[in-house]
């Protein structure tokens, strides 16, 4: 089970863990955790399906030849580029069933249709001419070179598996063949959520534009946080089939991207990548509201001020023009509908940021800390409420936090028909907000 457990209606729950809510209080009444993580699934032309693999940024700078198949600033990595830049480490996931390129001396080690521009070159070595000189090259830059007798003392490289048994006849360069890109299907985007179970991240970014794939995404999403524990943000755009469905997106889990960019050959999806980067490298208590849009693409902002209010009424992260720049309207989430335990606050994704990572500290405490460790008893149960403290106070230091009610929070042990060792914490915060608007009057005095 992953940490956390989900939320709780009753105490009725069967498995050892922790079981935490988020709720609106009545209206009439490193403990922060790691952030900038996000996680996605691509179609690329140099990858083998079923891969996932984690970039940080440093090894973007470095390796994106041989990680992605293209120079760091390839028009192809455009997107790549502006999740990787604005985040701290990206899981990747390669959908599409690719083909490997080879040739009479190589196999490509990555599938897909950028394997036919990796050339193999041998050549006769100066020092020593009963050797031979085998240079593996992308886009004719130098990725290896090894000098062998025969194909047999060849080491693998990054980009290709030599083939043993080939004859080292001399060529100025031939290139790898019959890579083939394939395609994806459904059940490849379900094999790759499965796989993000086990993994911790802040956001998960959804390149679908069909509303069928983007619902399965959003299930997924629901199911993680709410039974399963896991607490992170899905990104995804507002999908091309959208149609009247309003409900799809009704979730303060998942953040819907309302602008396209300028181009020809634009899919809707091209702002998801920055979108769920800021989001996930968004400091704790801090909103990306107002946050300046420092991509590459030419975003569409050309929306009245009674559209963009409609927007933030729908639930829409907007992009909008401010003078010369192209900024964040409102850092908000998909949330429309509200109730007594899930007030308007929970549409906002500043708060919703603090909520989930109080709830994984809470969590890490006790399953670190508690689990099968420490008996209920007076010892125990101040023990950790003095840790439940000590989190909610590293929470008000980073300024994630307004305040919170110290005198309020309080353990005891709950009696479950079928269950010994439950706990139960109520707990009363108030999130820290930003400046949002300004009302100043001037008064003129002669």
């Amino acid at each position: 089970m992953a940490l956390g457990g989900g939320q709780y209606t009753t105490t009725d729950k069967s498995l050892a863990g922790a079981y935490i809510n988020s709720v609106s209080a009545a209206r009439t009444l490193d403990l922060t955790g790691e952030n900038g993580i996000v996680a996605i699934a691509l179609e690329h032309n140099f990858g083998n399906q079923g891969e996932l693999f984690k970039v940080r940024t440093s090894e973007f700078r470095e390796n994106s030849l041989t990680i992605f198949g293209y120079s760091l600033f390839d028009e192809k990595l455009k997107g790549i580029r502006e999740l990787i830049e604005n985040s701290k480490m990206v899981y990747f996931y390669i959908l599409n069933k690719t083909t490997k390129a080879e040739n009479a001396y190589a196999i490509a080690n990555k599938g897909g249709t950028r394997g036919n521009d990796i050339t193999i070159k041998v050549q006769t070595n100066i020092d020593d001419p009963k050797k031979k000189d085998v240079i593996t090259m992308l886009d004719y830059i130098v990725i290896d070179k090894q000098t062998v007798t025969t194909a047999k003392d060849l080491y693998p490289n990054i980009l290709v598996t030599f083939k043993p048994d080939s004859l080292l006849e001399l060529t100025a360069g031939t290139k790898l063949a019959s890579g083939e890109d394939g395609t994806a299907t459904n059940e490849n985007h379900q094999d790759f959520l499965n796989k993000l179970e086990t993994k911790s991240f802040n956001v998960l970014a959804c390149m679908s534009t069909t509303k069928e794939l983007q619902k399965l995404y959003i299930t997924y999403t629901k199911r993680m946080r709410n039974e399963i524990g896991l607490k992170f943000a899905t990104v995804v755009c507002e999908a091309s089939d959208i149609g009247g469905d309003i409900t799809m997106y009704d979730f303060e889990g998942v953040v819907v991207v309302k602008n396209k960019v300028k181009g020809e050959k634009v899919k809707g999806n091209e702002l998801v990548p920055f979108t769920a980067a800021i989001y996930a490298n968004a400091e704790l208590g801090r909103s990306n509201l107002n946050r300046l849009y420092t991509g590459e693409y030419d975003v569409v902002t050309e929306f009245t001020q009674f559209q963009l209010n409609e927007f933030r009424k729908q639930g829409r992260f907007v992009y909008h023009q401010v003078g010369d720049s192209v900024r964040v309207l409102e850092d908000v989430n998909g949330l429309i509908t509200t109730t007594d335990t899930k007030g308007s606050e929970f549409k906002d994704n500043q708060v919703i940021r603090v909520l989930d990572a109080l709830a994984m500290a809470d969590a890490k405490v006790f399953n670190e800390m508690y689990l099968g460790k420490v008996n209920i008893d007076k010892p125990g149960i101040e023990s950790l409420q003095n840790k439940i403290v000590e989190i909610r106070e590293a929470f008000l230091a980073k300024n994630a936090l307004k305040a919170y009610d110290k005198k309020g929070i309080k353990v005891e042990e709950v009696q479950i028909e079928g269950v010994r060792g439950a706990v139960k914490v109520d707990s009363v915060i108030t999130p820290a907000e930003c400046f949002r608007q300004l009302y100043l009057t001037n008064y003129v005095q002669i």
